[in-house]
């Protein structure tokens, strides 16, 4: 095993990549729940902010896949 990174850098690696994907995504969410999200909007910002990724997870696939496909609904009325 004489090599540049290894199988342990390569992990680091992975789990860097994958640190800042997934605080990417708390931040989107959290920011679509400032800014977007017109009910509830302080329960969502308390579950995104105190359950971090989960509570983001839970956001996305919740209020605002509800919101998207409410307002494709009412633009295509």
């Amino acid at each position: 095993m004489n090599t540049l990174i290894g199988v342990g850098g390569v992990f680091m690696l992975f789990m860097v990549v994958m640190g800042v994907l997934l605080l990417s995504f708390w931040i989107w969410m959290f920011f679509d729940v400032i800014i977007k999200q017109p009910e509830d909007k302080f329960v969502w910002l308390l579950v995104v902010f105190f359950f971090s990724v989960p509570g983001a997870l839970v956001y996305y696939f919740v209020a605002r896949k509800k919101r998207i496909t409410a307002s494709s609904v009412a633009a295509v009325s």
